[in-house]
């Protein structure tokens, strides 16, 4: 889901509701923001203590909940060098 609208119109506290709404005995939510700052880093930083290894190159939440990701705040990063 793609939320567009002006600063301030609500968006972020819609889609807190809305995954607050999911039970977290089934599902890990994890929000994010990116921005000119944002870098592949910061990323793995903000998702790494909510993944576990499932098999080798797989990562998803623990105890096979699912997951949901709320991106806040849509930027684009700058290109990595």
């Amino acid at each position: 889901m793609l939320k567009c609208g002006g600063t301030g119109t609500g968006k972020s506290l819609n889609c807190d509701t809305l995954i607050s709404m999911f039970p977290s005995s089934r599902y890990t939510a994890l929000t994010m923001s990116f921005s000119a700052q944002s870098n592949v880093m910061s990323i793995h930083q903000c998702l790494g203590p909510k993944l576990k290894r499932r098999k080798a190159g797989i990562l998803g939440p623990d105890n096979n909940k699912k997951g949901l990701v709320l991106v806040d705040d849509l930027n684009m990063p700058k290109k990595e060098k």
